[in-house]
């Protein structure tokens, strides 16, 4: 009896050891099952590569263009004739200012502004100016010995001076060379130096003066 006993015993312990073994397996599986569930999933995952942004090229920036430049200012500008009233006529003339320079017996370095007169032809009025008192106009006569050179663009003409009695102004032949070389060296805006000899006082006079708007300014009064 005792050894039936035992026997069973022995039975009883070997399946509860075998149950044991049994059950250590089955959560082992699922461990490992557990584990590996995530790439049971989605076994078609593709591991993410990260994104890299395209570079966008910088725009070059369009040229400012350059501001045109601002024309000469101009010393022609259209005067009118008065009458015997001192009244403006509707005839027109053209006329421009510049600066010289002065000698003569008394002095040898005066300032000088010179009036350029144009209606057909040129005439020339030379005003002297003075530190202490009033400027005063160059006064020629009859007898006055003038001679009048002209250099332009390096090569030299001569004018044919006229005074006219009653103007102390000097006029300007329109005849010869010096004339046409003057009026077509004004008409294309270049520049012109002058200078007039007066014989009687030994005088030097010297300026220079240009065509910047000349043309312009004959169109304007319908002389050219």
């Amino acid at each position: 009896m005792r050894k039936r006993i035992l026997i069973v015993g022995v039975f009883t312990l070997l399946c509860i050891l075998l149950i044991g073994c049994s059950a250590g397996k089955g959560s082992e599986t699922t461990s490992v099952t557990s584990a590996a569930s995530p790439v049971a999933e989605n076994p078609t995952s593709v591991p993410i590569q990260e994104q890299t942004s395209t570079p966008v090229p910088t725009p070059t920036p369009s040229p400012t263009p350059s501001p045109s430049p601002k024309p000469l200012p101009s010393s022609w500008e259209i005067d009118n004739y008065v009458d015997d009233f001192g009244d403006k006529t509707e005839s027109v003339y053209v006329r421009g200012k510049f600066k010289g320079k002065r000698s003569d017996s008394f002095t040898s370095d005066g300032d000088l502004t010179v009036y350029v007169y144009y209606d057909e032809a040129f005439a020339i009025r030379l005003i002297n100016e003075y530190k202490y008192v009033s400027s005063s106009q160059e006064s020629f006569s009859s007898f006055s010995d003038i001679e009048i050179k002209i250099k332009i663009d390096g090569k030299e003409y001569s004018l044919n001076p006229k005074i006219i009695r009653n103007s102390n102004d000097i006029y300007i032949s329109n005849e010869g060379n010096g004339f046409t070389a003057l009026k077509d060296a004004l008409m294309e805006g270049k520049e012109i130096r002058f200078v007039i000899k007066e014989s009687l006082l030994s005088s030097v006079f010297q300026f220079t003066i240009d065509g910047i708007g000349f043309k312009d300014t004959l169109e304007k009064a319908n002389m050219n």
